[in-house]
């Protein structure tokens, strides 16, 4: 964990983080008391029911995944 420390942004990405950076800032905000932190990514997906859109989309939920999903996923590899 860094303490005191500044952080330049420029263009949208975070470009030096620091005591005493060289380059001024057009805007300066007053982070004490405060975490700085980039923005967060939620990296879960359902990529693989992308490939089974409309299949048996007739069903209730909890009955189309264990029933059609679930076995088609344990069946994909790697390559597909």
């Amino acid at each position: 964990m860094l303490r005191d420390q500044s952080v330049l942004i420029r263009d949208g990405k975070i470009k030096d983080i620091g005591k005493n950076l060289a380059d001024s800032a057009d805007v300066q905000v007053d982070g004490a008391g405060k975490i700085v932190l980039p923005g967060l990514i939620n990296t879960h997906t359902h990529l693989s029911m992308v490939l089974f859109r409309g299949y048996a989309d007739d069903m209730q939920l909890q009955d189309w995944l264990q029933k059609k999903i679930w076995p088609l996923e344990g069946r994909l590899t790697g390559e597909a």
